[in-house]
């Protein structure tokens, strides 16, 4: 089983990722914990190498960030989505796949949907976006995932350390609105609902 949240930065990802994760070790269930968005393996040597280099600035924004990977990749974007899926697979095989074979469940704080928002964000195209489905279809089929969101003003208030500018902001919610309708994803609002509500609705989702 995997049980993987996805949304915006700031809509409850972490807590609750956390919260089921407990919930299930403390039955005695073999779980374990992931996060998987983008930039995993070769692609993050890269970008660490470029960082350090300062052609991408060093930052906690995550909006600054995927632009400025979008600036720099912006005539070698086919590669970096090439480096971007052959990471991905490779890694959702070690930590996801395998540890499935050895009776793990998974919890994921950041799932493939995060991925997909990511990439539409940096650099995927429309026949691009179909490629990378099929691709990763293997990994979403059985797996339950809830997308918590809350509205782009409380998202930036949530992370001001991150500077977040609330256009982002909208453009994530939108994004991961889209995509639960289009993958039948359970929407779960976090704006005006406190974490025991939103726990008690995510227990009744995923483990009833």
């Amino acid at each position: 089983m995997i049980i993987a949240f996805c949304g915006p930065d700031g809509s409850g990802k972490t807590t609750h990722a956390r919260l089921i994760y407990y919930t299930l070790a403390s039955k005695g269930v073999r779980v374990k914990y992931i996060k998987f968005k983008a930039h995993h393996l070769t692609v993050y040597v890269i970008l660490r190498i470029l960082q350090a280099f300062k052609v991408i600035p060093q930052t906690s924004c995550p909006a600054e960030l995927d632009y400025n990977i979008a600036l720099k990749f912006s005539k070698a974007r086919k590669l970096l989505l090439l480096l971007e899926h052959i990471s991905a697979i490779i890694w959702l095989l070690l930590n996801v796949k395998l540890p499935q074979k050895y009776g793990y469940v998974i919890v994921a704080e950041r799932y493939i949907p995060d991925f997909i928002v990511t990439l539409e964000f940096i650099t995927m195209k429309n026949d691009q976006r179909s490629v990378i489905l099929k691709l990763l279809r293997p990994f979403i089929e059985d797996a339950k995932i809830i997308c918590l969101y809350a509205e782009p003003k409380l998202l930036v208030k949530r992370k001001t350390y991150e500077k977040i500018p609330l256009s982002y902001a909208k453009y994530l919610v939108s994004r991961y609105k889209a995509i639960a309708k289009e993958f039948s994803i359970a929407l779960i609002d976090t704006t005006s609902r406190n974490i025991y509500e939103v726990h008690k609705a995510i227990v009744n989702l995923v483990l009833s």
